[in-house]
């Protein structure tokens, strides 16, 4: 049981969620252990880092949050974590959309995460993305993935839509 504990609080330290949000879900002593725990982490990655390191970081624009929410997303997605993301964007108002969540999901995810994102109803999936304007459908037909594309066509990817360059994901 303490391993379970020790494994779930360190993996939720990890998932950079605010305390706001964690106190939604969790007991708050459940939530202050998990703070410490950040705490004590941030303390031994700053004693590591340079000193010349902190001058910098004065100001952290919008974009490097955004990013840093980006990465924990797809950490999200890479260990199957799909209640993470629903967490994410029920809590931090993610946008599935901007995050390429679906098309990350497809590309390197398994079919199961993909269909979890999907069920959210949270991401678009015919979204175009990128400078050729390519869906999840145009990914996953590159990549000849037949599970992947049946996933997305139950959920109404429309294999009509052109790229840029006018490519369907039927050709």
């Amino acid at each position: 049981m303490h391993q379970l504990w020790t494994t779930c609080s360190h993996l939720v330290a990890k998932s950079g969620l605010p305390p706001e949000i964690l106190a939604k879900h969790l007991p708050i002593d459940v939530v202050a252990k998990i703070e410490e725990l950040r705490l004590k982490s941030s303390l031994a990655r700053r004693s590591l880092m340079p000193l010349h390191h902190h001058h910098h970081h004065h100001h952290h624009d919008l974009g490097d949050l955004e990013d840093q929410k980006i990465r924990r997303m797809r950490r999200a997605l890479d260990s199957s974590d799909v209640e993470l993301v629903k967490l994410m964007v029920m809590g931090e108002g993610l946008n599935l959309d901007e995050a390429l969540a679906l098309h990350y999901a497809v590309e390197n995810c398994s079919r199961e995460v993909a269909k979890a994102l999907l069920e959210l109803s949270a991401a678009d999936v015919n979204y175009p993305a990128g400078p050729a304007g390519k869906t999840p459908l145009h990914v996953a037909a590159e990549m000849v993935s037949p599970e992947m594309v049946a996933v997305l066509l139950d959920h109404h990817a429309d294999p009509t839509i052109r790229t840029v360059d006018g490519v369907t994901p039927l050709d």
